[in-house]
């Protein structure tokens, strides 16, 4: 009696746990499908700048392992995506979690709002989400005024361990890599360049980020620092240029000659689709 009670009574102090993790682990599979949509659809829009070229039609076409259905009708399940595509300034998504739990996603021209929502129709996520200002979601320090000199696309770099290329960018892929400097993991991808002027530069990229956890990288010039310097992007942020400043406005003194810039996997899932220097 006393081993079955006590099997009761740790039954009944597991069992919340259990459901829990369970919980946890579907509604991050939705949140996955929601990515997965919302990056083909900025990669379908972005020579258009036009994002009713992402419809619901269009992605299955281009990412053909979920179902797409109007705005209009919800959600029903983690691999099915409610899409609104109406808007050539905006889309919006929906994915309901295995939990219940409704997650959305309203992509704009530079930033992407992603949050649990209480809806399953992209047309509400969409209608719920005020229009963002001008620029919203894109870091713009310098862009317009600084001179490019050099730009390397994702596809041109060197990559290593886990690090892998696909879409356009490299990143890698969710599974929860986690690092705290460069020194322990071997997932990379080099950029190996030429500056024809000796002198100061800006750093630039275009990345994507989805979230706290996939929005940021480990970076070296040269080799340096030894630790790594660290590149938090935009979090939340479908695509964006975005400039390296950490420390804060690091401006890179480099020689006339060949330079390696290493980006080192820091968190899954942040996406780099190409690096530019920039003279200050």
């Amino acid at each position: 009696m006393v081993v079955v009670m006590l099997l009761g009574v740790l039954m009944m102090v597991a069992t919340p746990s259990l459901i829990g993790a369970r919980e946890r682990a579907q509604d991050a599979s939705a949140e996955s499908t929601l990515r997965n949509a919302a990056s083909s659809a900025v990669i379908l829009s972005e020579f258009r700048s036009d994002f009713t070229f992402a419809s619901a039609a269009a992605l299955a076409q281009s990412e053909p392992g979920f179902t797409y259905v109007a705005g209009s009708e919800p959600s029903t399940g983690p691999s099915v995506v409610s899409v609104d595509a109406t808007s050539s300034g905006r889309w919006a998504a929906a994915v309901r979690s295995g939990s219940g739990q409704c997650f959305a996603a309203v992509v704009e021209a530079g930033g992407e709002v992603h949050v649990p929502s209480s809806t399953c129709l992209a047309d509400d996520v969409d209608a719920d989400v005020p229009d963002a200002p001008p620029g919203a979601g894109i870091s713009n320090n310098g862009w317009a005024s600084a001179t490019p000199v050099l730009h390397v696309d994702a596809v041109d770099a060197l990559l290593t361990g886990s690090m892998v290329y696909s879409a356009g960018y490299v990143s890698v892929p969710e599974g929860g890599h986690y690092s705290s400097s460069p020194s322990v993991t071997n997932s990379s991808a080099s950029f190996v360049f030429t500056v024809t002027e000796a002198s100061d530069y800006w750093l630039w990229g275009q990345t994507a980020s989805f979230g706290g956890t996939s929005d940021s990288f480990w970076i070296q010039i040269d080799g340096q620092p030894a630790e790594g310097y660290l590149w938090d992007t935009g979090t939340g942020v479908a695509k964006a240029k975005d400039r390296f400043s950490t420390p804060l406005e690091l401006v890179l003194p480099l020689s006339a000659g060949q330079h390696t810039i290493t980006i080192f996997d820091r968190e899954d899932g942040a996406q780099l689709f190409w690096l530019e220097l920039r003279k200050v």
